[in-house]
């Protein structure tokens, strides 16, 4: 079986200080330009599968862990990248999909570079007839 490309996807890690009162996450330590939520992922059920023509976006598990798909629609060039402890960019333009991994929810942070209008989001399927960790084949 042929192997897509693989894409670079940037990547950081958060910045985690714990103390007896809990944990401070710097999710996002930059200025956010646009839009600013946070995704709860329920394992076995992928979200996003589309793309942002004119934004980007990063994606910072809060709780849980999570898996991300990036492809890359001209070239099929793509990344599966498991966050767990780091944050990563997803550019304008490139599909993604996000979904719960080793079988627990996760809670993710998502900020956008700008906002997403209605209009520059297209759906793009990503998950269908291939296997992928923590996820059944969708047909």
């Amino acid at each position: 079986m042929h192997s897509p490309p693989a894409l670079a996807v940037p990547r950081a890690p958060l910045l985690v200080r714990r103390d007896a009162r809990g944990a401070l996450i710097k999710a996002h330590p930059e200025a956010v330009l646009g839009e600013v939520y946070v995704v709860e992922l329920l394992p076995g059920q992928p979200r996003g599968e589309h793309r942002h023509r004119w934004s980007g976006e990063w994606f910072a598990p809060l709780q849980g862990a999570c898996w991300l798909l990036v492809r890359c629609p001209d070239t099929g060039a793509e990344a599966l990248l498991k966050l767990d402890g780091e944050r990563a960019f997803v550019a304008a333009g490139l599909g993604h999909a996000l979904w719960a991994a080793d079988g627990a929810p996760a809670l993710v942070l998502a900020a956008a570079d700008r906002a997403h209008p209605a209009e520059g989001t297209e759906p793009m399927p990503l998950l269908v007839g291939r296997s992928w960790p923590d996820l059944p084949v969708r047909p």
